[in-house]
């Protein structure tokens, strides 16, 4: 495809992403293969792609550059004045890993535009990413894992301060959210996209069914498996079960049906997770957003609502600003597998639960836990 011969302007990601301007498309079918297309892709990911693309189309803008045709060195000079911002405490603006993401959100849109050579696949863009990494050696940003010993703390803080019915709703559906997302090692989308079909209870604990995720984007689905510990504060199919209840008596009842409930609760040191569970309605959510008044409503939490309740939780159970600021969702499929490295599981059985794709992967978690499965505990004078 050749260059236009076209004035610089502005091109926002909906005009590019028009697939009339891909050579070998006819203009019949458009908008069906649009969707297909836009199929293949998580929909956080095509945001991610979108908002990559209207930031660097608005600085190519500013310099008098159509974003479309811009060239190598245009993207490698973007590349280099965002790696140079600093914020006012001189930490710097942009993380290497963000960069990254940058260039290959560009890189799409100039690939669906017919682009044979994208300009961040040019050796000078490489190079200029390489350099970046090379001066800074900057740790990647990683959350800090909760580890479920915390992660007790956090649940009996949360029951032990809900007075009101409306408090003990919303710390039985939180509690289920840090307890089944830690030991499940789920992803947050993965977590709020269960539906009360996905559970069925089994000898032993609990089987999960996933429709999609990260390392699925087919929507094949597989299944995980949660079991019981020996402490009930601490036990993630205890927290299911109390939380399944409410939400149960919710879309059996409605609100009246929703207090009885809360009054029936059995004690939060009780097990409870042997006791069978009434059936749900297979398609509703799991994890429920809870109205202004208190109420569990019909519809499901976003992925962003697990990091808010993270971080409540942890506030509310004592935990300082920066130790606040290093949590998030991602807390918790990091607290599985540093509990599980911890206790002797090999790289197998904790990529069983996290459906890593490769063994280097699940294994950079243990960098915040250098002695786990180190060689160093096996040396000792006899």
């Amino acid at each position: 495809m050749s260059e236009p011969a076209t004035e610089p302007r502005f091109v926002s990601v909906t005009e590019v992403g028009v697939l009339s301007q891909v050579e070998g498309v006819d203009a019949v079918g458009i908008g069906e293969l649009r969707e297909l297309v836009e199929a293949s892709l998580a929909s956080a990911t095509q945001r991610a792609y979108a908002a990559d693309w209207e930031r660097f189309a608005v600085w190519c803008d500013g310099q008098g550059v159509d974003a479309v045709w811009a060239s190598d060195e245009d993207l490698g000079r973007y590349v280099a004045l965002a790696a140079s911002e600093v914020r006012e405490d001189g930490s710097w603006a942009v993380a290497v890993a963000t960069l990254r993401r940058w260039v290959s959100g560009i890189n799409q849109v100039h690939r669906a535009v017919g682009r044979e050579l994208a300009p961040g696949r040019s050796e000078v863009v490489r190079r200029a990413l390489a350099g970046v990494a090379r001066t800074r050696r900057e740790a990647p940003r990683r959350r800090k894992p909760l580890r479920l010993m915390a992660l007790k703390k956090l649940v009996v803080t949360a029951r032990g301060t809900a007075v009101t019915w409306q408090q003990k709703i919303r710390a039985e559906r939180d509690c289920a959210i840090l307890l089944v997302g830690h030991l499940g090692a789920f992803r947050e989308s993965e977590l709020v996209q269960l539906r009360l079909g996905d559970f069925e209870q089994v000898d032993g604990g609990l089987h999960v069914y996933v429709a999609g995720s990260k390392t699925d984007q087919l929507g094949t689905g597989r299944s995980k498996g949660l079991t019981r510990v020996a402490a009930a504060q601490g036990c993630a199919l205890c927290a299911w079960w109390r939380w399944w209840s409410l939400v149960r008596a919710h879309d059996a009842g409605g609100r009246p049906a929703v207090l009885n409930a809360v009054e029936a609760l059995p004690a939060a040191d009780e097990h409870v997770c042997r006791q069978q569970v009434l059936v749900g309605e297979p398609g509703m959510p799991f994890l429920r957003v809870l109205g202004q008044a208190g109420w569990v409503t019909e519809r499901g939490l976003s992925p962003h609502a697990v990091y808010h309740v993270v971080r409540r939780r942890a506030k509310l159970a004592g935990y300082t600003d920066q130790e606040i600021s290093r949590l998030g969702g991602h807390s918790l499929r990091s607290g599985f597998i540093t509990d599980a490295f911890d206790a002797g599981a090999s790289d197998g059985e904790v990529m069983k639960q996290t459906w890593h794709r490769s063994i280097t992967q699940v294994r950079d978690y243990q960098r915040g836990t250098p002695l786990a499965g180190n060689a160093v505990n096996r040396i000792e004078l006899p």
